[in-house]
C-alpha cells in the first residue's frame, strides 16, 4: 500500500509546485505592408497586444532580431537587399514604465540596413508592461525600398525571447541629433575636399541614474563612427560606434537598380556587463563623423541604447568588460566614395528657371534647369503624397524635407551640374539643375 501511495504523494506534491517561469522564444508579424515599385516611403503601423503582432501578456524581452519575410511563417526566408530594403525599423511601446524624457516617443528598438539586433545581454531585460502591469500595444514605424519593378506585399518578421520572470529591467534610451523629429535627417555638404570628416554633435541629457549596458549606432552611406562622451566628467568616451563597409561585391553595390547610395553593412555594438556608469542631469555628447569630400543628403545619427537604473555616486571610470561586437569579418577601409545614379535620368534641353518648379505626384514639372550662380531656385510642392528634392550626386549637398504642400528654397553658390531626385520615389522622380 505504501509503494502505491508513495508515486500519487510525489505527483500531488508536483501538481501543487508553483509553475516554473521560463524563457521562450516568440515570432511576432505585422499586418501586411504593401510596398510600391521602385519607392521607400515611410509609415506607421499600430500592432495590437494580441500575441501575434505584439505579445499579449506582460513581460521582459531580452533579445530583438527583425527582418522582412513575404509569408507568416516561422521558416520563411528572410528577403534579400535585391527585393525589399530596410532603409530603418522603430519598434515602439506607448505607455511603457520606462516611457519618459530620455524616450520620447517609447522607442525601444531600431534597425537599419546594417541589420542591429539586440542581443541577450545577463539577467538584463526591457519590461514590455504600461505601470498598471498590462502589455502595452506596440507601434511600427517602417522605412522600406522596393528594388523590384512590381510592387511586393511583405510583413515585419520580430523574433524575440521572453520571460515572465523578473529580470535587471532595462530602460531603452533614444539618442538623436534632432531629438524626436519624426524626420531625423540633415545633410553634409561635401565641400571640405577629399578626405576631410564632417562632425554633427549633439547633446543628449541622461533621464536618471543607471549603467549603459549595450549601445549600437546608425549612420547612412558616407558615415566614418559614432561616439558618445560625458562632457559632465571631462569629457571621457563611453562608447564608439564604428562603421563597416563592404566590398565591391557585397549585395550592398550589386543591388540594382542603385536607388540611393550604399550603407555600411554594419555598426559596431558595445556591451558591458557591468554597465558603463552615468549620472541624471550628465550631458552626453553624440557625435557623428561622416566624410565631407561628396555631399551626402538626409543623413542620420541615432544611437540606441540600454540603461540599467541605479544609483550612480559622480563620475565614475568607464569599465575595462567593454566587449565590440557586430564587427565583419570582411569590409574595407577608408568610406568607398560613391555618387548616386539616377534611375530615370532627364533628357532634353535645359530651360530658363522661371517662375519656379512645380512638384505634383511622381513628377517634376521642369526636368532640366539653368540658373545663374546666386540665383534662387523654388520649388513648389502641391501633392497628395510626401515628396522632396535632394541631391544625389553634385557640387554640394542640399536637400528638402518632405513636403505634401509648400515651398522650399535654395540658393547655389557653386558652379556644375546638380542631379537631383525625391528620395522616396527614386525610381520615378529625377531631375539636374545646371549652375552656371
Amino acid at each position: 500500500m505504501t509503494r502505491v501511495l508513495l508515486p500519487i504523494l510525489a505527483l500531488l506534491l508536483l501538481a501543487a509546485a508553483p509553475a516554473q517561469a521560463a524563457e521562450r522564444k516568440m515570432t511576432l508579424y505585422s499586418n501586411p505592408i504593401d510596398v510600391p515599385s521602385y519607392t521607400g516611403e515611410q509609415h506607421y503601423m499600430p500592432l495590437a497586444a494580441n500575441g501575434r503582432t505584439a505579445p499579449a501578456d506582460p513581460g521582459w524581452i531580452t533579445s530583438i532580431k527583425v527582418d522582412v519575410v513575404k509569408k507568416r511563417t516561422a521558416r520563411a526566408k528572410a528577403l534579400s537587399i535585391q527585393d525589399v530594403m530596410i532603409h530603418h525599423i522603430v519598434l515602439h511601446a506607448p505607455g511603457s514604465k520606462w516611457q519618459g524624457p530620455g524616450n520620447c516617443a517609447a522607442q525601444f528598438f531600431a534597425m537599419g540596413e546594417e541589420n542591429q539586433e539586440m542581443p541577450k545581454t545577463g539577467n538584463y531585460g526591457i519590461a514590455n508592461m504600461t505601470p498598471s502591469g498590462a502589455a502595452p500595444n506596440w507601434l511600427l514605424t517602417h522605412m522600406l525600398m522596393n528594388h523590384r519593378g512590381y510592387d511586393l506585399k511583405v510583413y515585419v518578421r520580430t523574433r524575440i525571447t521572453y520571460s515572465d520572470t523578473p529580470k535587471t529591467e532595462l530602460t531603452p534610451l533614444w539618442i538623436d541629433t534632432f531629438g524626436c523629429n519624426i524626420d531625423p535627417t540633415y545633410t553634409v555638404p561635401g565641400n571640405g575636399g577629399r578626405g576631410s570628416t564632417h562632425y554633427d554633435r549633439h547633446i543628449y541629457e541622461v533621464p536618471m541614474d543607471g549603467r549603459i549596458v549595450g549601445a549600437q549606432g546608425h549612420l547612412h552611406g558616407g558615415g566614418k563612427y559614432q561616439t558618445l562622451r560625458n562632457t559632465s566628467c571631462g569629457g571621457e568616451r563611453l562608447i564608439r560606434s564604428q562603421a563597416y563597409y563592404g566590398y565591391p561585391d557585397h549585395i550592398f553595390y550589386r543591388v540594382r537598380p542603385m536607388l540611393h547610395e550604399p550603407s555600411p553593412i554594419s555598426m559596431s555594438r558595445t556591451i558591458s556587463p557591468s554597465g558603463i556608469p552615468v549620472s541624471k542631469g550628465d550631458k552626453l555628447e553624440l557625435t557623428a563623423a561622416y566624410d565631407n569630400g561628396l555631399p551626402h543628403t538626409r543623413v542620420m545619427s541615432i544611437m540606441m541604447a540600454y540603461l540599467a537604473p541605479g544609483e550612480v555616486d559622480g563620475c565614475q571610470e568607464v569599465p575595462d568588460d567593454l566587449d565590440k561586437q557586430d564587427v565583419p569579418k570582411r569590409s574595407r577601409k577608408p568610406y568607398p566614395r560613391f555618387r548616386v545614379p539616377l534611375m530615370a535620368p532627364p533628357t532634353g534641353a535645359f530651360k530658363p528657371l522661371g517662375s519656379g518648379i512645380g512638384v505634383s505626384d511622381y513628377f517634376f514639372s521642369k526636368r532640366r534647369v539653368v540658373v545663374e550662380r546666386g540665383t534662387p531656385v523654388t520649388w513648389k510642392f502641391d501633392a497628395e503624397r510626401e515628396h522632396d528634392v535632394s541631391v544625389a550626386s553634385g557640387p554640394r549637398g542640399f536637400a528638402s524635407p518632405w513636403i505634401r504642400n509648400g515651398e522650399y528654397n535654395f540658393t547655389p553658390t557653386k558652379r556644375g551640374l546638380y542631379k537631383l531626385y525625391c528620395t522616396l520615389h527614386p525610381g520615378r522622380m529625377s531631375q539636374e539643375l545646371k549652375v552656371k
